[in-house]
């Protein structure tokens, strides 16, 4: 085939169309018969003429990069929130628990300290609960606290029912237990009369207090009691209780008809611990130690100690041991010097210090001591205010010690 003029076909379009259509057929005969390549695949980078033929474009749109909060959680694997939906999820929690559980709420602020610090919480929570109680939402609460008293008391394990009657119920009015009472407690006189066994021909010792007398005290003495057949003993105690706070629990309210009921020879009180704090009277707040608060609370001391020897029964009203806190033991001191004076006032009512059993070389404060044959001894608990086990069975063998001197003071006659 001869090779065309580039001149000519410039010159005449036709002549560039004929000559168009000889290279094709050149073409079709020079590719006919011999093996067609491959479609294109993928570039491989490893192939130096594919590294020079230029890349087709990728027309299509770029995929955003997933993210690990994009992707979904493999089967087993945890789901990560992020802090706006972990906010989500308590904020509903704390709604909830604010909802269903204002009557719980309310009663906590209600037991707190004396204070501004109450008065806030009371103003938040007390409308709270008049809202949420007109619509029916404290009904769960209380559907599931009495399921779990009757239960208890199925299992034998329920609260009595004269500790149950002493707790104020919100909307409570308060009343005052101790306003009335003997004013002039040495008009009184010991009466030494036989101790009589009215219980299956058993001494009743009878074990009040709060947290002092519920933990290992209360143990270690009824452990050490009833190792001799001749005594029967009632525990009695209630924690965080005391006399300070009457609008919180109502400790008259229960020793009478308990005296009533239990008729107890012996009564061992451990009351106090509680009551370093502000005293709520006849609507005016009190400060710990002042002069107000002084007679309001020795009135009340009074009064209990007169409840509890009731017409023959003998008490031993128990001393506060010095505790870690200085300030704490300066306010049970001072709790102690009432508790003293009150019981010289009150016929058969005796007291006991604890202060020389349980402190140091410096009478302050101790976790350990050394006992008689120089071992150290644990005698208080990490809290700094409860005796441990150790110390109460060494404060329950002085109070063994005055129960059977009692007994052999005045021999009991069977009933």
């Amino acid at each position: 085939m001869s090779r065309p003029n580039l001149s000519a076909l410039l010159r005449s379009p036709s002549a560039f169309d004929g000559a168009a259509s000889g290279i094709e057929e050149a073409l079709e005969g020079y590719t006919e018969g011999r093996e067609q390549p491959p479609t294109p695949g993928p570039r491989d980078d490893s192939d130096p003429l594919s590294i020079a033929r230029p890349r087709r474009r990728d027309r299509r749109v770029p995929r955003r990069l997933e993210t690990p909060d994009d992707r979904p959680a493999a089967a087993g694997e945890a789901r990560r929130y992020t802090a706006r939906e972990a906010g989500r999820v308590l904020a509903v929690f704390a709604a909830s628990m604010l909802l269903l559980g204002s009557e719980g709420l309310l009663s906590w602020a209600h037991r707190l300290d004396l204070g501004p610090a109450q008065e806030a919480w009371l103003s938040v929570l007390t409308p709270v609960y008049r809202a949420t109680d007109a619509i029916g939402l404290t009904a769960p609460r209380r559907a599931v606290a009495s399921t779990s008293a009757r239960i208890a008391r199925a299992l034998g394990a329920g609260q009595d029912p004269l500790f149950e009657e002493a707790w104020k119920k919100i909307g409570e009015i308060p009343v005052e237990p101790f306003d009335e009472g003997l004013d002039d407690w040495s008009a009184l006189e010991p009466i030494a009369e036989p101790m009589k066994a009215t219980v299956e021909g058993k001494i009743t010792v009878l074990l009040v207090g709060d947290s002092m007398m519920a933990g290992s005290l209360g143990a270690a003495l009824e452990n050490a009691l009833v190792r001799n057949r001749r005594f029967r003993v009632v525990r009695a105690h209630q924690i965080g209780t005391g006399l300070a706070r009457t609008e919180v629990f109502d400790w008259m309210g229960v020793v009478a008809p308990l005296i009533e009921r239990e008729r107890p020879q012996l009564v061992i009180c451990s009351l106090g611990a509680n009551d370093g704090q502000r005293i709520r009277h006849r609507g005016e707040l009190l400060n710990f130690g002042d002069a107000a608060w002084n007679v309001v609370y020795r009135k009340r001391v009074r009064a209990l100690m007169q409840t509890l020897a009731g017409t023959d029964a003998r008490v031993l009203w128990l001393g506060l041991p010095p505790m870690r806190s200085q300030g704490l033991t300066h306010r049970m001191r001072h709790l102690n010097r009432i508790f003293a004076s009150s019981a010289k006032r009150v016929p058969r009512v005796d007291y006991m210090e604890l202060g020389m059993l349980l402190t140091g070389r410096d009478e302050g404060f101790a976790t350990f001591i050394r006992d008689d044959d120089g071992k150290l001894l644990r005698v208080r608990m990490e809290d700094g205010v409860h005796y441990s086990p150790a110390g109460a069975r060494r404060v329950a063998r002085w109070v063994v010690d005055w129960v059977h001197e009692q007994v052999r003071q005045r021999r009991p006659i069977s009933g």
